[in-house]
């Protein structure tokens, strides 16, 4: 990871990451650093609309959403379903999958960025909280995005 950037955006979440995108779209070197811990300590950028709120509500919200309209409003457009159920598993699962790919959207900012419970993630943020921060932010624009 380098040691200078041009833009350092301090928070990974709905505001962060697309701020982090958009500056590396405009080829400035970009370093997005996030602190959001998973329930079993590790680092993931996201914030908490990624992680633990907005976006797996919605998954989820969804899935349920679709259970109930197949139980309730096929029969109207003559589609009939003998043995509806719910696979929680399964709902799970697509949860996660649309959190680990809307997270991928950060390795277009960093490309050796690890998307979960890495060091390397740990050391980045511990940085912000150190005094080598000041040296990472010196010659960088900062963009505080985060709730």
């Amino acid at each position: 990871m380098s040691d200078s950037f041009d833009v350092i955006v301090i928070g990974g979440g709905p505001g962060g990451y697309p701020a982090a995108l958009r500056a590396a779209q405009n080829k400035l070197s970009v370093a997005c650093i996030d602190g959001w811990k998973n329930y079993d300590g590790s680092y993931a950028f996201g914030g908490t609309c990624l992680n633990a709120g907005c976006i797996p509500s919605k998954a989820l919200l969804e899935s349920s959403e679709l259970f109930h309209r197949a139980g309730h409003e096929f029969k109207a457009h003559g589609i009939s379903l003998s043995a509806l159920k719910m696979d929680i598993t399964a709902m799970q699962k697509r949860k996660a999958d649309i959190r680990f790919a809307t997270r991928s959207l950060l390795r277009l900012v960093q490309p050796e960025l690890p998307l979960e419970g890495d060091e390397q993630i740990s050391e980045t943020v511990a940085a912000v909280d150190t005094a080598a921060s000041s040296a990472l932010c010196e010659e960088a624009h900062a963009m505080l995005a985060s709730a």
